[in-house]
């Protein structure tokens, strides 16, 4: 019963604020061990078959999670794999250079970290020193897609892309984007 109290109030906080799978990682072996606890509590009875029964639950429960993981992880690479690429191709054929590019989190941060990096209004958060090209999951307003990369994904099974999105002439820096995302790339999420 503590272990099943121990994550209703660790997940409490996760219902009023933004909620990411990784805060599950906690609660994955406290839920598990949970389950299979059943089986050895005074008021569980039941005998030798509600142990194995309760027992087993807590494996498939473990065995659920750890598929998902396999899959999501493959699939975040997957996509990694294009959005990567994509940036490759983008600046190594001169088409940008990379203060041009918001190619997300990771390639900002990795190229262009700055300790004294001021924020500016209308880009993301994340080390954004222009704009003019995007890396996304789908379309963004005052954008073109230049090019599309895609990938396959096993949660759910099918064809993903990434797009790389050129600022319209027509649209100045600042206008006509919407707000960044939060997972790492501008535009859609790929779940």
């Amino acid at each position: 019963m503590f272990l099943l109290l121990s994550v209703v109030v660790y997940l409490l906080p996760c219902l009023v604020t933004l909620f990411y799978d990784r805060y599950l990682v906690f609660v994955v072996p406290l839920l598990a061990a949970s389950i299979a606890s059943v089986s050895l509590s005074p008021s569980g009875g039941g005998g030798r078959a509600a142990r194995v029964v309760s027992r087993l639950a807590a494996l498939v429960f473990l065995a659920a999670i750890g598929l998902y993981s396999v899959l999501g992880t493959r699939d975040y690479l997957a996509w990694n794999r294009a959005r990567w690429q994509a940036l490759r191709e983008l600046i190594g054929s001169g088409t940008a250079k990379a203060e041009e590019v918001d190619g997300g989190y990771e390639f900002n941060g990795y190229v262009l970290y700055d300790v004294l990096y001021q924020e500016s209004p209308g880009k993301s958060w994340w080390w954004v020193k222009g704009d003019k090209y995007q890396i996304a999951f789908g379309d963004v307003p005052g954008y073109t897609t230049i090019k599309e990369y895609s990938y396959n994904r096993w949660m759910p099974p099918q064809v993903g892309k990434v797009v790389v999105l050129q600022r319209d002439v027509q649209c100045p820096a600042n206008e006509c984007v919407d707000p960044p995302s939060t997972g790492g790339t501008s535009g859609q999420s790929p779940e």
